[in-house]
Order: structure tokens, then C-alpha cells, then sequence
């Protein structure tokens, strides 16, 4: 009898994600037109989403009196509450849910309004996703406890969110020497 050989983890890549930052966020939404692709847009950059969580989100998962926005069935089949964005105007966006258009339009919408704004010449593998690490790089440099961003995210591991520390290495490092003072 042989013993199988473990199977080999795949390396996963050292480059750290491309994200989007606060003024990319509006040179994005500056350059798309249609009113439910900015939304998309707002929803993953100011909430945290991921495309799927955008096109599958309801008017009965948004509760205005509290702020918060429930997440049914996100990555893993795990539900999830988020805040609901700073710009929400629940007469404007709630009528446009559930989204009507596809993950693949949005997706297209986001690319267009990168290469309209030349955002893609400054950072040329942004992405949708890109709006998602910028929240959380955004909320993490503001503060907020990295076990918090995690399970805003949906991360079923600190881990996993730990990228969004070193997506900032300046303000880290004057972070850390100022510790020493």
C-alpha cells in the first residue's frame, strides 16, 4: 500500500488587491450613467458588497429606522447585516430594488466609467471588487477594529480581512514608530 501525497496548497499571490479610494469612488461615479449602476456602485464602495449582494439585495432587506441592510445568502450561503450608505436616499433607491441588470453589466458599467474617468491608466487591474477593498481599507483606516471589517465583509476569518492592513504601508509604518514615542 502507498500513501497518497498531500496535495499541494495553491500559492496564492503576493500582490496586494487594487483598491478604490474616496476620491477614485466619485471619479467613478462622476463617469457612470444610469442611475442603478451608480447605486451598485454606492452599495459595494459604502457598504461593503460584493456584486452578487448587490443584484440579489431587496427593499425588505433595508431597514432605514436602524441603518442597517440585511444580507441574505452572501458568499458561503451566510447571512449578514451592513450599514446601509452614507448617501442612501430611500425615496431615490429603493424603488430601483432589486437592481435590473446583470453582474456582467454592472461589471461593464464600472469598467467604462474607469476608462471614462482614466482611473485605468493610473491603476489598470481596478475592478468592481476594487469599490469592496476600499471600504474596507477606508473603515479600517479610520479606525475601526479589523474583527469588526472582517464581519462587516463576511469573512469567516480575521485572516482573510488581515490584507487590508498592509494596503496602507505608509500610515502603518508612522503608526507603528509613533508607538515608540
Amino acid at each position: 500500500m502507498t500513501e497518497k501525497e498531500p496535495k499541494e496548497k495553491k500559492k496564492r499571490s503576493s500582490k496586494l488587491p487594487v483598491f478604490v479610494t474616496y476620491d477614485d469612488y466619485i471619479r467613478i461615479l462622476q463617469h457612470t450613467t444610469g442611475l442603478h449602476h451608480r447605486m451598485g456602485i454606492m452599495l459595494a464602495f459604502e457598504s461593503g458588497l460584493r456584486i452578487s449582494e448587490v443584484i440579489n439585495l431587496r427593499p425588505e432587506n433595508i431597514h432605514l429606522e436602524t441603518g442597517i441592510m440585511d444580507i441574505i445568502a452572501g458568499k458561503g450561503n451566510k447571512d449578514r447585516k451592513v450599514q446601509l450608505p452614507i448617501h442612501w436616499c430611500d425615496e431615490v433607491h429603493r424603488p430601483l430594488l432589486p437592481i435590473a441588470c446583470s453582474k456582467r453589466a454592472l461589471q461593464k458599467e464600472f469598467e467604462l466609467a474607469c476608462e471614462r474617468s482614466g482611473l485605468y491608466k493610473e491603476k489598470p487591474s481596478i475592478h468592481f471588487h476594487s469599490a469592496r477593498h476600499g471600504y474596507a481599507t477606508h473603515i479600517y483606516n479610520q479606525g475601526v477594529k479589523i474583527e469588526v471589517v472582517s464581519k462587516l465583509l463576511g469573512h469567516a476569518d480575521v485572516s482573510t480581512t488581515m490584507i487590508y492592513t498592509h494596503l496602507n504601508p505608509i500610515d502603518n509604518i508612522k503608526k507603528a514608530r509613533g508607538a515608540w514615542k
